[in-house]
């Protein structure tokens, strides 16, 4: 059974926005496209986990976006 997809959004006192994805596998990069420009931002820092990598559908993306 697959993790239950899960979005958190850090907004930081500077302004920063972070967004941290899990369990969307592949599909977490349309979701961090369609948050950016819901956000009018651009991605700083984007990292991803080794279950990104994987065959599972299991995954989180870790993002950072300059507002």
């Amino acid at each position: 059974m697959s993790k239950k997809e899960q979005i958190s959004v850090t907004i930081k006192p500077d302004g920063q926005v972070e967004l941290h994805l899990e369990g969307f596998g592949k599909k977490c990069e349309d979701y961090v496209k369609i948050l950016k420009e819901i956000l009018h931002a651009q991605a700083k820092d984007q990292k991803f986990t080794s279950e990104y990598y994987s065959t599972t559908v299991e995954t989180e993306q870790k993002t950072r976006l300059k507002g």
